[in-house]
């Protein structure tokens, strides 16, 4: 992983490290899962449950707060973006430079042929993630080398979310995003001026929704339903 930022302040006692101005930071997992039934069991409708080889990029326009967790077998670590959000998570064939990724493919050739187009994009004025890291990393605990992965996510002001599945497109607009990897739920709301409005599209078949509209949604990942008091929208086949 690496920051870029402008000014970039770094206290390792406190585990802390403060950025001013533009910054990016970058996260790239290359970790294949333990298993074959774990890479393909990618069907839950978010690239953000998605595990394996990810590349993700975080940037913002104002500052960063990066707080490292406690070292340990689960440390979480926590960090916030302030003015300008752009948030970008990328696996399967979305990634930039595939076979760089894999420095130890697996047997079956067919592997990089058979990933799956996946992403999630999001702008937002305000950007909260917790991740889970698995090991240890080195010594200086102002890096963050060791492997991340995104755990919580909670995004404010003019969020605009755009979830991509091979064909099928989830598109998001709201005041308040929540997001829980370990439940597998994502919370919308609206603002008190504008309702929360969710879109769902199939390009391969043309199936899409005029917009899920109401002032808060759950959407659940494992059962990719949409669940709301009040909503209004419909499927239409053109």
């Amino acid at each position: 992983s690496s920051i870029a930022a402008p000014q970039l302040k770094v206290d390792i006692l406190n585990r802390l490290i403060q950025t001013s101005g533009k910054t990016t930071l970058l996260m790239t997992n290359r970790r294949l899962p333990a298993e074959q039934r774990e890479r393909e069991a990618l069907g839950i409708p978010s690239a953000l449950m998605t595990r394996g080889p990810s590349q993700t990029a975080m940037q913002c326009d104002g500052s960063m707060t990066y707080q490292l967790g406690q070292e340990g077998p689960q440390r979480r670590d926590v960090v916030v973006f302030e003015g300008g959000v752009f948030f970008v998570h990328r696996v399967g064939r979305e990634m930039v430079n595939l076979e760089q990724m894999f420095p130890a493919l697996p047997d079956d050739a067919s592997f990089l042929a058979n990933l799956k187009s996946r992403h999630t994009q999001m702008e937002s004025d305000r950007l909260e993630c917790e991740f889970l890291v698995s090991e240890r990393g080195p010594a200086d605990t102002a890096a963050i080398a060791a492997p991340l992965r995104l755990n919580l996510l909670i995004a404010q002001g003019n969020v605009y979310l755009r979830d991509v599945q091979e064909t099928t497109i989830r598109t998001i607009q709201a005041e308040h995003i929540e997001f829980d990897r370990e439940q597998a739920l994502v919370l919308v709301r609206g603002s008190e001026l504008s309702d929360a409005r969710v879109y769902d599209e199939d390009t391969a078949t043309g199936r899409y929704a005029q917009p899920a509209v109401g002032p808060e949604f759950l959407i659940d990942l494992k059962s990719n339903t949409v669940r709301s008091k009040e909503t209004r929208g419909e499927y239409h086949r053109p």
